[in-house]
């Protein structure tokens, strides 16, 4: 009786096994309830473009799921980034809009050293809506009217908190590799924070990861001359802004280049979206075929160039080539550019 109960056992295990298996992606989303988290506060770019994204890929993964957009904001996109990789079940009912250092966070600090609690090379990236060119803006106040400028005179730029932001790295890295006089005020909350503390003359520049974010608060002020754009954030010229001069001109050797190209390269991907790692592989699959998809529909499309919001795809199998390329950058190099993302030269 003991061995046919065992054999009875393992006759159900089997069976619940085969339909587990047997079940599509399709009946798994069918029902079911998909959040879009977003690792920003509200009413920034990074959530404009995610919550645009969650009001459209819905249709796009089979079975069709409620999407559900909530933030999830702390320590540009560390905390989400933490909870998608050691928290949250790995099942494909959740994607992560992250700000796009948050890739390269544990190549640069160190693992751990940022409070970054995972691998990013092991995520299941899924895409990128488009690419992006960050700025250096400076307020007439600053005195500050040529990058140049930065290499005699201070200027006060603000940044969001915890360290890891654009806003705070690019300018310790320009500090630190190029000898700018950047001296940063961070602890505020989000990009809005600083666009406000900017208008009320708490700050008097910025060193901006993505020019889409700003450009709203930023094209008024230029406009009426309180407000100029002194240098591009990027590994090559955008033609956007013709006649600005890259970062990578200021380079003085090959060294120096070396380091900002890879302290730029994550440009590329101005609007990550990112899975936890370990999915069943058609899940990964139906996520990223739908991300895809999504790019190319009408109404997301009409919708976007409505909001102003730039659209230049990148897949998650392209994302995924590049991050794991620049984890296989030289040691020194990948040093250098941490010490310098720390405000230290190397």
């Amino acid at each position: 009786m003991l061995r046919l109960s065992r054999l009875a056992t393992l006759a159900i295990a089997l069976i619940a096994s085969t339909v587990a298996r047997a079940q599509s992606v399709e009946e798994f989303y069918r029902g079911k309830t998909f959040y879009m988290l977003i690792g920003t506060e509200p009413g920034g770019a990074y959530d404009a473009y995610a919550r645009l994204l969650g009001r459209h890929i819905g249709r796009h993964i089979p079975g069709e799921p409620v999407v559900v957009s909530q933030n999830m904001p702390g320590a540009a996109s560390l905390v989400l980034a933490n909870h998608l990789y050691n928290v949250i079940a790995r099942d494909g009912l959740a994607i992560g809009a992250v700000q796009r250092g948050m890739p390269l966070n544990p190549l640069y600090a160190g693992l751990g050293a940022s409070g970054a609690r995972y691998d990013a090379t092991k995520f299941t990236w899924i895409g990128s809506i488009n690419n992006e060119t960050g700025v250096v803006l400076a307020m007439k106040s600053s005195g500050i009217n040529r990058f140049e400028d930065l290499f005699e005179k201070e200027m006060i730029v603000g940044a969001e908190g915890g360290g890891t932001s654009d806003s705070e790295l690019f300018a310790r890295l320009s500090n630190a590799v190029l000898g700018t006089k950047a001296r940063i005020v961070t602890g505020y909350k989000g990009s809005s924070e600083v666009s406000l503390a900017l208008d009320k003359g708490e700050v008097n520049g910025q060193f901006v990861g993505g020019w889409v974010g700003l450009r709203d608060k930023a094209n008024p002020w230029i406009a009426a001359g309180r407000a100029s754009l002194i240098l591009q954030l990027a590994v090559r010229p955008d033609p956007r802004f013709p006649g600005l001069p890259v970062i990578m001109d200021f380079a003085h050797d090959e060294r120096q280049k070396q380091i900002l190209r890879l302290a730029f390269t994550a440009q590329l991907w101005g609007r990550p979206y990112v899975a936890p790692p370990g999915l069943p592989p058609e899940r990964a699959k139906a996520l990223r075929d739908a991300f895809q998809a999504t790019m190319v529909d009408p109404a997301f499309v009409a919708e976007a160039n409505r909001f102003g919001l730039d659209i230049g795809p990148l897949s998650g199998e392209e994302m995924a080539d590049l991050i794991a390329g620049l984890y296989a950058s030289p040691k020194d190099i990948v040093e250098a550019t941490r010490a310098a993302f720390h405000g230290e030269k190397k």
